[in-house]
């Protein structure tokens, strides 16, 4: 949710910019249904594209149950190690901004029922009640539909006024009225909201004014009750109901044809929206999407090679036959952060795939005491990344929320240090850890901050580990 309301936010200034350029053109009906097509796309597109960035990845198989059966959930999890997430941006509760809206409407609601009940019940035409009070104006409730005259009017000028707030409930403009004013109540803050309300409530005018026109009335008659109206009662300042408005650009109306750019500034608004809306999706930060990378050469590889050729061979040989079995889940995963496959093989050094609770020794290569699961989170680096690990859960045993988890870290690792040696590094070791390492050493060359001893052999494992990996 909070993404949809980020990406409304950007994408309520074009919108406002086009509401105000075709204000400036003449306005009218064409104008007003197009800038109310724009809005609607804006907002189904900002909500869609919000839930389609937070959906979870598509369904990723379940390893074999043999695998499952390795899990004790009773062993301690109070494990201690150096390693340390890098801390995510925290997340924010999203139900105010559902919530703020559904309070302004109601308050709105109340002000308005007590405002309709002051004004004088004279007759009702069709589905709609006729009241006179102090201005004209027209308002819907739910359920009801309100039109007040002002009795002090002529009777010409009463059957104009009339015709021109039955037209805003022809244009269904109460109607929308209360969605622009949830619309302010939800965006308060963005000046873009407030201009694009007033621009769409003057289009509105403009609308009236032209299909009452259409419809036969004299130009020179309506101007004049115009002008009559508006020096006998100033248009009040209310929300949620429609007011005469932009009275100098009404009575040009009067005396001008409709804008023939119309449909071309319609068109570049259009085009600017779906403009703004794939800028503002491109914007918003996503998961980097990173290509296959290298494993290194350097001496320290060599080294590292050996050791899992040598004294590790049979971790590895049960590792990969392990493999298999979670390799769609993992894949999938890091495929949906757009991660590297060789990241796979960094469960197979933390745990030789098995989804551990508790640990013995030769179960994992890693460097430092294990965690648990697949990936060996800690309890705080689990806590950091949204698992709970409590005495009565560990959602470290759950190996998919634990991939999941595990993909964020590395993903935020890398995004911090732009190298993957550096970034695997921060996994075992934490990022802090790592910057002292660079700042101590004067260099972020991760092999030679391995070679001098600043960071211990953990990338060179899980390079070398990549290796051995089946081709994905």
């Amino acid at each position: 949710m909070l993404r949809s309301f980020l990406l409304l936010q950007i994408l309520l200034l074009p919108l406002a910019l086009t509401a105000w350029l075709l204000l400036r053109s003449g306005g009218g009906r064409a104008a007003l249904l197009g800038m109310r097509g724009l809005l609607t796309t804006a907002v189904l597109a900002s909500l869609g594209l919000g839930l389609l960035s937070s959906a979870s990845p598509p369904p990723i198989p379940e390893p074999v149950p043999a695998v499952h059966a390795q899990v004790d959930a009773t062993a301690p999890s109070a494990f201690v190690t150096p390693m340390a997430p890098a801390t995510p941006l925290p997340s924010l509760p999203t139900w105010p901004l559902a919530l703020l809206p559904l309070l302004g409407l109601g308050l709105a609601h109340n002000t308005l029922k007590r405002r309709v009940a002051r004004q004088t019940l004279s007759r009702t035409l069709g589905k709609v009640e006729l009241r006179t009070g102090g201005s004209a104006w027209s308002a819907w409730l739910p359920g009801r539909r309100v039109v007040v005259l002002n009795p002090e009017q002529s009777a010409q000028d009463r059957a104009l006024t009339l015709r021109h707030e039955l037209q805003h409930h022809r244009q269904g403009d109460p109607q929308w009225a209360w969605l622009l004013l949830g619309l302010q109540v939800l965006c308060f803050l963005n000046p873009a909201v407030h201009l694009l309300a007033r621009s769409l409530r003057a289009l509105e005018e403009l609308a009236c004014d032209a299909a009452l026109l259409e419809r036969g009335t004299s130009p020179k008659a309506y101007g004049r009750a115009l002008l009559r109206a508006a020096s006998a009662h100033p248009a009040p300042l209310a929300i949620a109901f429609h007011t005469p408005t932009l009275l100098e650009g009404r009575l040009t109306m009067l005396k001008k044809r409709q804008n023939r750019k119309m449909p071309w500034l319609l068109s570049l608004g259009l085009l600017v929206g779906s403009g703004v809306a794939v800028a503002a999706e491109l914007a918003v930060p996503h998961v980097q999407a990173t290509s296959r990378f290298e494993v290194p050469e350097h001496p320290v590889m060599d080294q590292a090679r050996v050791r899992l050729d040598g004294e590790m061979v049979n971790f590895m040989t049960q590792g990969l036959e392990r493999y298999p079995q979670w390799a769609p889940m993992v894949h999938a995963e890091l495929q949906a952060w757009g991660l590297p496959p060789e990241l796979a093989a960094v469960p197979l050094i933390e745990s030789g795939y098995q989804n551990l609770g508790s640990y013995n020794p030769g179960e994992s290569a890693a460097p430092g005491v294990p965690g648990k699961g697949l990936w060996m989170f800690i309890p705080s680096t689990a806590r950091t990344y949204g698992l709970r690990v409590n005495p009565e859960q560990d959602q470290r045993l759950d190996p998919v929320m634990e991939t999941r988890a595990a993909a964020a870290l590395l993903s935020d690792l890398h995004t911090e240090f732009e190298d993957w040696g550096l970034a695997l590094a921060g996994y075992n070791q934490g990022s802090t850890h790592v910057r002292d390492a660079i700042e101590s050493q004067g260099t972020n060359d991760w092999a030679t901050l391995v070679e001098s001893g600043a960071l211990n052999r953990y990338s060179t494992l899980v390079f070398a580990a990549s290796e051995k990996l089946p081709e994905q």
